[in-house]
């Protein structure tokens, strides 16, 4: 009865849909109201647990109001609401038809940037309120090299410098520290730059995560955790934290693998940590999906689905919290016009579902956008360019406002004073009317194509006597990153005030102290250094081959507390220093270590710590050094005291060149295998399943020692673990034993 319910409502949805291609009939009820059959206490029985209204006899204040729709200048495929309570805009054509709106009295500025076209460019705004804009686009699939800056107190363009190659519908994510992330977007032919790189606020200049090089996606769904590394949530089936400090390094997957390639769904924080997945597909879904970074162990859980399957569809955050989704197709292929979606949708994370919400007038589809305003409305527009598919469709040079269910619930209560800035943990008042029952920051947002590049949602903690509300920021840059917001303040009845914008400054803290306890061991033609953590800070290593110096530096802007040198010659001794680094400054050097790298000799193979657990966990319950990795144990044990599944190995130690070219090394396994060389991660496949081939391609020099570590794990037996490599001159073949060193 159910799927037959379904099929009806989709029915009458795809006839209402080519109706109003053709234009509305007068006196008539348009078919796409009626989504179910009988009576409210039916509907909610026949739909799938749905809050599904009868729109068309609903009040206000169960399901929001529509405004009239509005003619507009351009179709706004990308727009962003500055600090000014501005909002720039551009369509396809996003060079010379680039407009500031004026919300205040409704006017258009034009702000072209005649050079190149903005179109499918990535924008995020940073601590200063200025707005980040990276590439754009030459032809479609093609993208720009070019990034500039549009400075919204004087509406200019500042062209800065250029990234490692073009990007076409990329990603840009600001960080805790003001920096900012500017993640794939297609260089040609559709083909994602598999370079990332973080645009450095002080220096001005791009930083590239040398050993993070990955191909993901188009436009991915990209988000400061509160970690402080970047999640990337979508719309790709597997998620994973990419980190950004040095040369960047990614993750194992984090949550489990998805079902649903959500590419033209949305992807929402909405709270600290917490995101939600909502559609995209083809053929569309209508699933929603949630994970908590917060968790120790994080993963994806399905929450309650939309009523309607849509790609090409947005999804705004409001100042209740509730998540508004609007727009976008049911029907299959890329853009299909025939099955758009009219109504909307909105998901309330307390309860974790969706309830249906009145008709927009007109269709939202592919470079449609939605924008929360200031006065918690939220505005749609767009759509077209090019236009839908199998239906008669246009670009739609018009917008509509949705005012939502909680400003039909009574008096707003009024934010009357606010400060322009705060800084991290700062604990501040704010002049309001009425007993308020929230308060909450959301970062202003920036829109293209499906999803929003900066919007995130802070509930913040407050107190209130009389008309005054003491609030207090939150204390971690992660969590709230800094630059402008709207605050918000909310009644019992969910009302909220009109948004103050306000600034989270970033407040660079002060540098750091020199590194402690640096120690040089000289090994076969490499040395290794390690010295002691210094917190929130990236690591300089400096080298000199005289004592006290002076030191070049060698390496810079490391994560991690160590570094293998390999660039050497064999009895030649080396002086080291390191120095660390944060937003504030460099520290001094920290004391001298020296050692002096032997020759290498024949090798004898890789140290394998062997662990009776999945996880690499200590203690080691076996040692040894194999000669090389080629190994099929089957359902046997690897050696004495070691599980017969269930276990992990971690081997380590120097590989040797022998010709100065690429090297390809590749892992079969039949479960997770992870490698890297000189530091960088060339395989990260840290999932269970058949015995698969990975890959992962580097620059050796010819005799030169290089560090490599390769991590396995067997989960239910017929344990496989093989390493081999080719080059130009070398065929493919297991690494032998005279090449590899413990």
């Amino acid at each position: 009865m159910r799927a037959q319910l379904e099929q009806i409502g989709a029915t009458f949805h795809r006839r209402s849909a080519e109706e109003n291609a053709r234009g509305p009939k007068a006196n008539t009820i348009p078919m796409k109201k009626m989504h179910c059959l009988g009576s409210i206490p039916l509907i909610l029985t026949l739909c799938s647990g749905q809050l599904i209204f009868d729109r068309a006899s609903a009040q206000p204040a169960a399901v929001g109001q529509w405004d009239v729709v509005q003619s507009w200048p351009v179709n706004n495929i990308n727009i962003i609401l500055l600090p000014n309570g501005k909002y720039l805009l551009w369509p396809r054509n996003g060079g010379v038809e680039a407009r500031v709106w004026d919300p205040g009295n409704n006017s258009f500025t034009q702000v072209p940037l005649p050079t190149m076209n903005l179109f499918c460019a990535g924008h995020s705004l940073l601590a200063d309120g200025t707005l980040l804009v990276t590439g754009g686009h030459i032809q479609d699939g093609v993208g720009e090299r070019k990034a500039h800056i549009f400075d919204y107190r004087n509406n200019t363009w500042t062209r800065v410098a250029d990234m490692n190659d073009g990007r076409w519908y990329p990603t840009t994510t600001t960080l805790a520290n003001g920096d900012a992330l500017v993640s794939s977007g297609s260089i040609v032919d559709y083909n994602a730059n598999p370079v990332f790189q973080v645009w450095d606020v002080n220096s001005s200049n791009w930083r590239t995560l040398s050993s993070a090089n990955k191909s993901i996606p188009l436009y991915p769904f990209m988000h400061l955790a509160p970690n402080g590394k970047v999640f990337n949530s979508g719309p790709n089936t597997t998620a994973a934290y990419l980190d950004t400090a040095g040369n960047g390094a990614w993750s194992a997957t984090v949550g489990g693998r998805r079902r649903t390639f959500r590419d033209y769904g949305s992807s929402v924080q909405y709270a600290p940590g917490k995101i939600i997945l909502i559609g995209g597909g083809d053929p569309p879904v209508k699933t929603a999906e949630v994970i908590d970074l917060n968790q120790a162990n994080p993963s994806w859980r399905s929450v309650g689905s939309m009523v309607f399957a849509r790609r090409q569809m947005n999804a705004t955050l409001l100042p209740d919290g509730k998540i508004f989704v609007t727009g976008g197709t049911s029907g299959s292929g890329f853009n299909d016009a025939c099955g758009a979606v009219f109504a909307a949708e909105m998901w309330d994370p307390a309860t974790e579902q969706f309830t249906t919400l009145p008709d927009a007038a007109e269709r939202r589809l592919y470079h449609s956008s939605a924008i929360l305003l200031a006065d918690g409305r939220v505005l749609t527009g767009g759509g077209g360019e090019p236009a839908g598919e199998n239906c008669a469709d246009a670009v739609h040079l018009n917008v509509q406002i949705y005012s939502p269910p909680y400003l039909f619930n009574g008096t707003r209560p009024a934010l009357t004073s606010a400060p322009a800035e705060v800084d991290y943990g700062q604990v501040f008042s704010a002049g309001t009317s009425g007993t308020i029952a929230k308060a909450a920051l959301i970062r202003l947002p920036c829109v293209t194509h499906d999803f929003d590049q900066n919007q995130t949602y802070i509930p913040l903690s407050f107190s209130q006597a009389g008309s005054t509300v003491t609030i207090t920021t939150p204390a971690s840059a992660n969590i709230c990153p800094p630059g402008h917001y709207m605050l918000f303040v909310i009644n019992s009845a969910a009302v909220p005030s009109i948004a103050s914008i306000i600034r989270v400054r970033n407040v660079l803290p002060p540098p750091p102290s020199a590194p402690t306890g640096l120690t040089a061991v000289g090994g076969p033609a490499r040395v290794s250094l390690a010295w002691n953590a210094v917190s929130s800070a990236s690591y300089n290593v400096k080298r000199s081959t005289q004592n006290g110096g002076p030191y070049p530096t060698i390496a810079s802007l490391l994560a991690s507390p160590s570094y293998e040198d390999s660039n050497v010659t064999p009895g030649t001794t080396y002086y080291y220093v390191v120095s660390a680094s944060n937003s504030g400054g460099e520290s001094p050097n920290s004391s001298q270590a020296s050692a002096t790298p032997t020759a290498l000799s024949s090798g004898t193979g890789l140290t394998g710590n062997y662990f009776n657990n999945i996880t690499l966990t200590a203690p080691a319950a076996l040692t040894r050094v194999d000669p090389t990795v080629n190994f099929n144990w089957g359902n046997g044990s690897p050696g004495p005291g070691v599980n017969t599944s269930k276990f992990s190995v971690r081997w380590t130690g120097t590989v040797q060149a022998e010709f100065s070219q690429t090297y390809t090394f590749y892992t079969s396994s039949d479960d997770g295998a992870r490698l890297w060389v000189n530091g960088v991660q060339l395989v990260s496949d840290w999932t269970a399943g058949g015995v698969r081939e990975n890959s992962g391609s580097i620059s050796l020099t010819a005799g030169s020692g290089y560090s490599i570590v390769m991590e396995y794990f067997d989960n239910t037996g017929g344990a496989v673990a093989q390493l081999s490599w080719s080059s130009p001159s070398t065929p493919k073949q297991i690494i032998p034993q005279s090449r590899l060193f413990p």
